[in-house]
């Protein structure tokens, strides 16, 4: 290699080096906190992205990770032992998720090619401690637009009444410092 193959090398190297904490955000797989005050999360399907301890859903935060990565069908489910309901779930994994801070979650759908459309949402509530939490995701395509949904509830098992569930509580979502 001359000087000047080796100038371009090195810049080439350093550019994907940068990337790097970008990347991170797009691609990491979540990690379960082991300790502290925690709460249980049921994501269903893919594309759920889990920003923990944060109110804000930037691609940099290096605790940020997917709930269900890519091809997680092919891997048993991660169960946890939350409340289930009668009819049949899918796809899910459950996770631990930290309590008594913000969580954001956050999820984007990209329409057919032809469309050239596509959503993205997030939402940013507080887990309390020892509850267990279902996260759910609805996306709606038409000839001419898509858009995306994303909600959290509470679930449980009551003795008398079987599975129960309630909406939760959201705190305002942050905009990504620049």
């Amino acid at each position: 290699m001359n000087g000047l193959q080796k100038i371009m090398a090195a810049a080439v190297f350093g550019a994907l080096l940068s990337g790097c904490g970008v990347m991170h955000g797009l691609t990491a797989v979540y990690s379960d906190p082991t300790d502290g005050p925690r709460a249980q999360l049921r994501t269903m399907g893919k594309g759920i992205r889990i920003f923990p301890g944060s109110d804000m859903a930037c691609f940099t935060d290096p605790n940020a990770g997917y709930a269900n990565p890519a091809f997680a069908e092919l891997r048993a489910h991660q169960d946890l032992g939350m409340p289930k309901p009668s009819y049949k779930l899918g796809y899910y994994n459950e996770h631990y998720i930290p309590a008594g801070v913000p969580v954001t979650l956050n999820t984007f759908y990209e329409g057919p090619a032809h469309m050239r459309e596509a959503c993205g949402v997030e939402l940013t509530f507080i887990p309390e401690q020892g509850k267990t939490y279902q996260v759910g995701q609805d996306y709606r395509v038409s000839s001419r637009w898509v858009s995306c949904g994303l909600g959290v509830t509470e679930v449980w098992m009551d003795p008398d009444k079987g599975y129960q569930s309630k909406p939760v509580p959201r705190v305002p979502t942050r905009q990504c410092e620049k």
